[in-house]
């Protein structure tokens, strides 16, 4: 299936499940969050759903703000960033009203950093709490470079090179249901949806969401001020199957 027709089931299916008036979206724009538009980038993927996100920041995470939110009809998208910055800069009561907000109902969609923010320990030390809501745990996947453009494969079996840095790979307990969406090369497992409480969640380790000038701002040459293309993406941006998790995220 290509992104176009893609996008048409998207939409068909987005159209027979629930209105975007409906919805309500989340994109946490804050510390912890990459300088690199990543807050833009996630925000774009609602976009393509007809939503325009509200952005939010750790002042707004009041007990008043969740007390308002109605979590069946609200999806949190945290970008990519650095999700040990992230966990130690929320209280406690913020990352757990995070959490009973999906565990009542919310979707909660994470790139690379999002999600490792899912694991009970953000630091390979296990010091630093994060939502606690992955039925497994999240490992660095670890590349040559920081920032790669990697060959992702997916359920059906394509294989699409998605934009990388420093993300992680994902391991599920046994008993957990659980989607694989796709894998990375040595099989591990790089983008996967499951259920939490009466939320949905969506991981992923790679930037599906990542549009082609990542390639360029993310790599600078010192001491020019001037981005060289350093990365090159053979099949171009991976919009679609960022819609694809956005998808598996929204009320039923």
């Amino acid at each position: 299936m290509n992104r176009k027709n893609l996008a048409v089931t998207l939409g068909l299916l987005f159209s027979t499940m629930v209105s975007a008036a409906d919805i309500s979206v989340y994109v946490y724009s804050d510390k912890g969050v990459c300088e690199s538009d990543c807050a833009e980038a996630a925000a774009d993927v609602a976009r393509r759903f007809k939503i325009e996100p509200t952005f939010i920041e750790k002042k707004d995470l009041t007990p008043e703000f969740f007390k308002e939110l109605n979590p069946l009809k609200t999806i949190w998208i945290q970008p990519g960033g650095d999700a040990i910055v992230l966990a130690k800069y929320l209280t406690d009561q913020q990352t757990t009203a995070i959490r009973n907000l999906i565990s009542n109902g919310a979707g909660y969609l994470g790139f690379c950093a999002g999600g490792f923010y899912t694991d009970k320990w953000v630091d390979n030390e296990n010091t630093i709490h994060g939502l606690d809501i992955l039925p497994g745990s999240s490992h660095d996947f670890n590349t040559p470079e920081k920032q790669m453009v990697l060959p992702i494969t997916w359920e059906n079996g394509i294989t699409r090179y998605m934009y990388f840095e420093e993300g992680g790979y994902f391991e599920f307990n046994p008993s957990t249901v659980n989607r694989v969406f796709a894998r990375y090369a040595n099989g591990a497992i790089a983008i996967a949806s499951f259920p939490f409480g009466k939320g949905r969640v969506a991981i992923s380790g790679p930037h599906p969401e990542a549009p082609l000038d990542w390639l360029v701002k993310k790599k600078l040459t010192p001491p020019s001020p001037k981005p060289r293309a350093v990365l090159t993406d053979p099949d171009g941006v991976d919009w679609a199957y960022a819609d694809l998790l956005f998808e598996a995220v929204l009320p039923k």
